[in-house]
């Protein structure tokens, strides 16, 4: 992705996953994400585990983006 890990600020919070096990941040980092032709800049907590995905986008970046996500089809549809 070419991102300057220098860029990311630390942090010793701790975090919940899906799971209910107990992950501590190594740091966050702010990413322009572009979807749907937008870009949007986005935060975003870095952890150091095996996860089934890459990033969790939550509902701030949802309506920010104008989507509306159906669980029916496993996709989002704008």
């Amino acid at each position: 992705m070419g991102v300057d890990l220098r860029d990311m600020k630390p942090s010793s919070r701790t975090l919940t996953g899906f799971n209910g096990a107990s992950e501590q941040m190594i740091g966050t980092i702010f990413l322009p994400v572009y979807a749907g032709g937008i870009t949007h800049t986005v935060k975003f907590s870095v952890i150091r585990a095996k996860a089934p995905y890459n990033a969790v986008l939550g509902t701030p970046w949802l309506h920010s983006m104008k989507v509306v996500p159906s669980t029916y089809h496993q996709r989002q549809i704008s």
